[in-house]
């Protein structure tokens, strides 16, 4: 049995953390002094009983500090402490792994050193998060954020609601309703419209790559077109129709090609009707088409104006709900137009409606130029 003077280390002087330090370092010195001594003098390994007390005395002082280790670099290490628990794994490729824990953090770390560099990977625990970092991530499994965004085992994501302020790059489909400033897709549909390599087609449109859009049937509360427009068909409009240039028929002609016939406009909103007749026994009555004057203004105040076509003279002499009388000269032939209000638009004259400013106008009217001249 042999005991040890620990030079005046006690109780009281363990109790405070600058006696406690002193004393682990003058256990630590002693230690190694004495591991010294006994290997010189022949001794292969410290009496049990010493090496107890000193060890006991030495955990008692800074904690607990365990290590085995080879030659060759590798070694593994356990220190525990008051306030934590570290243990480090290391071998001789200078592959480290690290457990580090103490309240209120715990962190696994594995790095390997490269040249003068070291690849990290880290994950760290605490009260209020959880950090993974490394140069990659793998999740095996089907993985869920917040019950809203899902990663399936065959590679499949679900997202209820998302903001990208990137790019989307997906081989399988997309669905849901997505709001981009840009969206480039090869194949699927939008909407109803198949996505081809040189534009969206679908049953009653297609709009092709060059900006060209073709329509068969178009619904549109609202529709703008900075440039020039091709229908193919009817357009129904319900509603008013502004146009800021003209309202031209196109026709066919013979030896001229197309020509463009203008509409003739005037202030109010009018509908005419023409006709000829002759003039027998010197009074003919004229009626008025029945479908006709279903789209006049009721009891309008219409306007007859008269032709002659001949020597003679004729004149209205009676107007009524259902036609108007010519009197003149007996067998002359005549021309008649008449002129009347469009129902529900009878006191319509001239109405004023919001233009844009005259340097807008000109410049849609330039665009729609330089488009029709390309």
């Amino acid at each position: 049995m042999v005991s040890l003077g620990l030079g005046g280390i006690s109780a009281d002087t363990l109790s405070t953390p600058e006696g406690a330090a002193k004393a682990a370092e003058s256990i630590d010195s002693l230690i190694r002094y004495l591991e010294w001594a006994f290997r010189h003098i022949g001794l292969q390994n410290l009496d049990s009983d010493v090496r107890n007390t000193i060890q006991n005395a030495a955990d008692a002082a800074s904690g607990v500090d365990l290590k085995v280790g080879e030659l060759s670099g590798a070694y593994a290490r356990i220190r525990i402490r008051v306030d934590g628990i570290d243990s480090t794994v290391a071998n001789q490729q200078g592959e480290i792994s690290q457990i580090r824990q103490d309240a209120a953090n715990l962190t696994l770390v594995v790095s390997r050193k490269v040249d003068a560099n070291s690849i990290i990977s880290a994950i760290n625990l605490s009260p209020e998060s959880i950090t993974i970092s490394s140069k990659k991530i793998n999740l095996e499994g089907v993985t869920t954020i917040n019950n809203s965004f899902v990663v399936n085992t065959d590679g499949t994501v679900r997202m209820d609601d998302a903001t990208v302020t990137g790019s989307i790059i997906s081989n399988s489909q997309v669905s849901g309703q997505i709001y981009a400033n840009y969206l480039e897709a090869n194949y699927g549909y939008i909407g109803g419209l198949s996505i081809e390599s040189n534009g969206l087609y679908g049953n009653s449109m297609s709009i092709l790559a060059n900006g060209t859009i073709n329509c068969y049937r178009l619904n549109a509360e609202y529709l703008q077109v900075a440039a020039s427009a091709i229908f193919g068909g009817g357009v129904s409009i319900y509603g008013d129709l502004m146009v800021y240039g003209n309202k031209n028929a196109v026709i066919q002609t013979d030896t001229h090609g197309s020509r463009a016939i203008s509409a003739y406009e005037t202030a109010e909103t009018l509908h005419g009707d023409y006709g000829r007749a002759v003039l027998e026994g010197g009074r003919r009555f004229i009626p008025i088409e029945e479908i006709f004057g279903e789209t006049l203004a009721k009891n309008d105040d219409y306007m007859v104006f008269l032709t002659k076509e001949g020597p003679g003279d004729c004149w209205v002499a009676e107007r009524t709900p259902t036609g108007f009388y010519v009197e003149g000269t007996e067998g002359l032939s005549f021309v008649w137009n008449l002129v009347g209000h469009r129902r529900d638009m009878e006191n319509v004259r001239l109405r004023k409606v919001d233009s844009p400013s005259p340097g807008k106008a000109a410049a849609i009217k330039q665009r729609l130029g330089e488009d029709n001249h390309a």
